[in-house]
């Protein structure tokens, strides 16, 4: 299994949070879910602890079973109109959004699921 993090490292002022995060939610991470390959998408918010800030803003997780999943997933069509729709909402944020691809090497399942 392949995974791929969008990694936004930053932050959006608190007058725009409703509308990035409604466009993320809402319009990026459901056409995401539709680029050929992928398994899964996760959509995580980054949490502050006590008074710090969270460094990252939100992540983006993407499965694919193999490297011609996220492949076929990073040449597709659905891949360029991504873009086109998450314009709106990288102008509300203020930071860098690396990638990162890892390939799972080991997974258990916590001892309370069932």
């Amino acid at each position: 299994m392949i995974v791929r993090y969008g990694i936004y490292e930053g932050s959006v002022a608190a007058e725009n949070q409703a509308q990035f995060d409604r466009n993320m939610g809402d319009e990026v991470v459901p056409m995401l879910a539709r680029m050929p390959g992928v398994l899964e998408v996760r959509l995580l918010r980054g949490i502050g602890v006590g008074a710090l800030a969270p460094r990252y803003h939100q992540m983006i997780e993407l499965s694919f079973a193999d490297d011609a999943g996220l492949l076929m997933a990073m040449n597709s069509a659905e891949r360029r109109d991504i873009g086109r729709v998450q314009a709106p909402s990288l102008d509300l944020f203020s930071g860098h959004t690396p990638h990162a691809n890892f390939s799972v090497t080991r997974r258990l399942r916590g001892a309370n699921v069932k």
